[in-house]
């Protein structure tokens, strides 16, 4: 940061001072301001003043914080995927200091359901590193599901700012089959007794989304003669519901 050509200096007789000269040297590396502490040691044909025998120099730093940013935009990976999906946030170029910098974490993917998140807010790139990293482990399920996010977005940063790609959206790829959907009895009777009847209707499994079931109604007994159907068309199950019923 500096050169001091000479560790003691020389008042002349008859002068009633003289210059300690020091050399700044000049670099890209931002580290903010320093100082250097001058303090005079065992003078001769003087006394040291108490009060003046120390002198301190800040050296003022004219080189720019780095921008902190994501390296990419946006990821994907697919349900089950066993490596942490790591989400790098990077600077622009090395610094002195270490960068701190603060992100939130939202989206339609429920944490701890769709994803585990591997390091807390705020993340830090250590002095002398260009990057950092923000880990994300997919977790898998059986639920026929859409596609979901996960969106990193870059907050307030210290001994830094933030760059122009300040969010991530990690897709989360769903890899479940849609379930199938059928009569639980292909067929049943039933005598004129007037007690309501009920037909399930059954997903081989579990959806996460609302399934939609539209149906017909024929035969040779008429409605409202010789039955009641008290339930519409589309049949509809919520999500995470595997049964529902038509009911006479």
């Amino acid at each position: 940061d500096f050169t001091l050509p000479e560790a003691t200096v020389v008042i002349p007789a008859g002068a009633s001072g003289a210059s300690l000269d020091l050399s700044l040297a000049g670099g890209a590396l931002y580290e903010g301001p320093e100082t250097v502490e001058l303090q005079l040691q065992s003078a001769v044909g003087a006394d040291a003043d108490p009060g003046a025998s120390t002198s301190v120099l800040t050296i003022a730093d004219d080189d720019a914080a780095p921008a902190v940013a994501f390296t990419v935009g946006s990821s994907s990976a697919g349900e089950g995927v066993v490596d942490p999906q790591v989400i790098e946030v990077s600077l622009s170029e090395v610094s002195g200091l270490p960068a701190t910098v603060e992100f939130t974490v939202t989206g339609d993917a429920t944490e701890g359901v769709d994803y585990a998140l591997g390091s807390a807010s705020p993340l830090v790139i250590a002095a002398g590193e260009t990057s950092a990293q923000i880990p994300i482990t997919v977790l898998d399920d059986a639920l026929d599901e859409a596609d979901e996010s996960v969106t990193l977005t870059l907050g307030a940063a210290t001994d830094a700012t933030v760059g122009a790609v300040s969010s991530h959206v990690l897709t989360i790829v769903d890899d479940d089959a849609t379930p199938t959907v059928g009569f639980d009895q292909a067929a049943l009777t039933e005598f004129e007794s007037g007690a309501p009847v009920t037909v399930t209707v059954s997903l081989s499994a579990a959806s996460g989304r609302y399934v939609t079931v539209p149906f017909t109604v024929t035969g040779t007994a008429a409605d409202g003669a010789d039955f009641a159907l008290s339930s519409a068309s589309p049949l509809v199950f919520t999500a995470g519901e595997t049964a529902t019923a038509l009911t006479f």
